[in-house]
């Protein structure tokens, strides 16, 4: 027998199905029906009807639930309140979460969910290890927003749920791809360094760089320069920038001092290995336009690197010296232009004015030619240095461009480290190069690294009346002196200079009496060594000697390097 429920279904099949009716009813079952009785079609019935029932009641619970939750007070804020809670929640975890928990709190309530659409600037996180339909999802929901973009390749880091999971991006230069067409959005953007794949070239050479007034934060690199990579353009203007990191690209430089000159609060400014376009876009402005000014009082980090002259010349040109910031500039003479070179003169004495004014302002700078070894510091001892300028190039380019604006008189309170290469100097150096080299007043340490040039440097050493002063407003013309009565520090190799006349330009420098005392400056004296380092060769040293070299520099200032 059917109990009531049964009942209750089987009248809900015969009215939404039209089936037989007699055999469960009052009247007279009709047999003609119970022939074409089929059970498998009562049995389907019966299974939609439950799940019709089904439906009904979860709905009838759902709106049970709403009206429940209508009553509730943070059901009942309004929409600017409640968007700005689920902001804060957002903001509360890592990037890579931000879509998932945004979506996990628009599952909440209908008004929650309304809410959450209908706020754009709670999509504008896009984040490189979402799935491409979650970013794109993001970039549409976002609209107008503008837009904090982060790539990472893979992380380890936790889920929503607590757990540890190992997260991986997808190609970076499918995610350019997708964010590239939404630039003129762009906030916070911190690209991978990109390699030279068709969609990032293609649409760099299609489309310029539409900088935003909402822009503060932007890394655009190359992992190398494209061979036939496209010129980066750059238009608008971008005043809320904090950060520009450029790396590798062919790129305008009227765009880029525009879009420097534009951003007064730039914080930090790392420009690298930039090639200027030579195409019509980047010819000479007319000789009344000049350039635009350039001021960063808020700068704190200046990273420099083998840039052409037509964009190193105007950012130096507008950096003032006294600014507490980090300075690194590398530039090599021989491929970015020379000062002396007669094509770009003005923007290469920028650079070269700029070392004068640096020193003259820091207690600390350091400036370093890696071809030629020379380095200015201090004399006192200070902490690790903060201002670094490289100079790369022949020296004989070097030391004539360094000395625009003379700077062997504003580096007289520095200690100068010179490493003498004969590969660095030629194989036949011009006077003025040596002439340059000796009117450093300071030189503390001295490398003789080459036969030649530590033959020529170890017998100046000996002379007294070496270096030629000229007096101004004096009788005299001119006074002689030792060159470099500063020098406290000789390092050279064994085969190159030997015991013989080593000890000679011991003796003829500092007399025939011991240095192990005081090694104070005697008035036209030059200062005792505090440090004799010979690097053995081939040839070896007759034992006497070496012991009258160690008693006339003193003890424990004598050192005979191992061959290591």
């Amino acid at each position: 027998m059917f109990d009531h429920v049964s009942q209750c279904l089987l009248q809900g099949l015969e009215s939404e199905h039209g089936l037989f009716q007699g055999l469960f009813q009052d009247p007279e079952p009709s047999w003609e029906h119970i022939k074409d009785f089929d059970p498998s079609k009562l049995e389907t019935s019966i299974s939609n009807t439950i799940d019709r029932l089904r439906k009904r009641l979860l709905e009838g619970v759902a709106a049970v639930a709403r009206r429940r939750n209508s009553l509730l007070l943070i059901q009942r804020l309004p929409p600017e309140i409640l968007s700005a809670c689920i902001g804060h929640v957002v903001s509360g975890v890592e990037p890579h979460n931000h879509q998932q928990m945004l979506m996990r709190l628009s599952a909440i309530s209908w008004w929650w969910r309304q809410v959450a659409l209908s706020t754009p600037s709670l999509w504008g996180m896009i984040h490189s290890e979402n799935p491409e339909h979650i970013i794109s999802l993001a970039l549409e929901r976002s609209k107008d927003t503008p837009l904090t973009i982060r790539y990472e390749p893979s992380s380890r880091s936790k889920t929503l749920d607590g757990r540890n999971s190992i997260r991986f991006s997808g190609n970076a230069e499918d995610f350019f791809g997708l964010v590239a067409p939404h630039a003129v959005r762009w906030a916070d953007v911190a690209f991978p360094p990109l390699r030279s794949s068709n969609i990032a070239v293609e649409w760099l050479r299609a489309h310029s760089v539409q900088l935003s007034r909402h822009l503060r934060q932007l890394t655009l690199c190359w992992i190398r320069p494209p061979t036939d990579g496209p010129i980066t353009r750059f238009t608008g203007d971008a005043e809320r920038l904090l950060e520009l990191k450029l790396h590798n690209l062919t790129i305008c430089p009227k765009d880029i001092i525009r879009t420097v000159a534009s951003s007064p609060r730039i914080i930090t400014l790392d420009l690298r290995s930039l090639v200027a376009s030579d195409g019509p876009e980047n010819q000479a402005e007319p000789v009344d336009i000049p350039p635009p000014f350039i001021h960063l009082p808020c700068l704190s980090t200046l990273l420099l690197k083998n840039l052409p002259s037509s964009i190193l010349g105007p950012i130096l040109e507008g950096i003032n010296t006294s600014m507490p910031a980090a300075v690194h500039i590398v530039h090599d003479t021989t491929t970015q232009g020379n000062a002396f070179d007669g094509q770009d003169k003005s923007r290469s004495d920028s650079l070269a004015s700029f070392i004068p004014r640096l020193i003259a302002t820091k207690d600390w700078v350091q400036i370093k030619l890696s071809s030629s070894g020379i380095i200015l510091k201090p004399m006192s001892r200070a902490p690790a240095c903060d201002y670094i300028v490289e100079l790369q190039g022949m020296l004989s380019a070097l030391l004539p461009w360094l000395q625009i604006d003379s700077l062997p008189r504003a580096t007289r309170q520095y200690r100068a480290e010179l490493r003498m290469l004969s590969e660095g100097l030629g194989d036949n150096p011009g006077q003025a190069v040596i002439e340059s080299l000796m009117q450093f007043p300071r030189v503390g340490s001295l490398r003789l690294e080459g036969r030649t040039e530590a033959w020529r440097w170890i017998w100046l050493l000996s002379l007294p009346d070496a270096v030629q002063t000229n007096l101004v407003g004096s009788d005299k013309k001119s006074t002689k002196s030792w060159l470099w009565p500063d020098l406290e520090f000789l390092h050279f190799y064994g085969d190159w200079i030997n015991e013989f006349t080593l000890l000679s330009v011991l003796l003829a420098r500092y007399g025939s009496s011991s240095s192990s005392g005081s090694t104070s400056q005697k008035e036209g004296m030059p200062r005792g060594l505090l440090s004799l380092e010979v690097r053995p060769g081939d040839q070896v040293w007759r034992v006497e000697v070496v012991d009258r070299i160690r008693e006339l520099v003193g003890p424990g200032r004598f050192k005979w390097m191992s061959r290591s």
